[in-house]
């Protein structure tokens, strides 16, 4: 067998009696050897390095979950924009909207009617006023 045989018969975790007499003889394949024991070897961990390593995926999802709420837009933005737009267009429709002016021509005093049988609706002191107004051409409105 070969070294790269060997070596890869190592990572797959095999121990027979055929590496192990290669293991034997050569000291690059136990070199390899040693360095793969130590990189799988089982790593002891406190209870506090236990903990921060269990809290990781937590923390880590959180963050993750912030990060995509601050890249996100959120509608109130959108409805900002909408409402100054409207705003906007409301105050262009609003000025291009074109003024009457209403030109009282005369006021016309009148006295108070009264009925025969009745007393007058209106004391001596008061005076009833009659408004007309302008005559508009066919059609138009005030």
């Amino acid at each position: 067998m070969t070294c790269d045989d060997i070596e890869g018969r190592l990572i797959e975790g095999d121990s027979s009696a055929e590496v192990n007499e290669h293991l034997a003889g050569c000291a690059a394949c136990r070199a390899f050897a040693d360095e793969l024991g130590v990189l799988t070897a089982p790593v002891s961990l406190s209870a506090a390095d236990r903990a921060a390593l269990a809290s990781l995926e937590a923390d880590t999802w959180k963050a993750w979950q912030q990060r995509q709420a601050r890249a996100r837009p959120s509608w109130f933005g959108y409805a900002a924009a909408a409402a100054c737009g409207a705003l906007v267009a409301s105050a262009g429709f609003w000025t291009a909207r074109p003024v009457r002016e209403v030109v009282v021509e005369r006021v016309v005093e009148a006295p108070a009617l009264v009925a025969e049988a009745e007393e007058p609706n209106l004391g001596p002191d008061e005076v009833f006023f009659e408004v007309t107004w302008p005559d508009f051409p066919e059609g138009e409105t005030p």
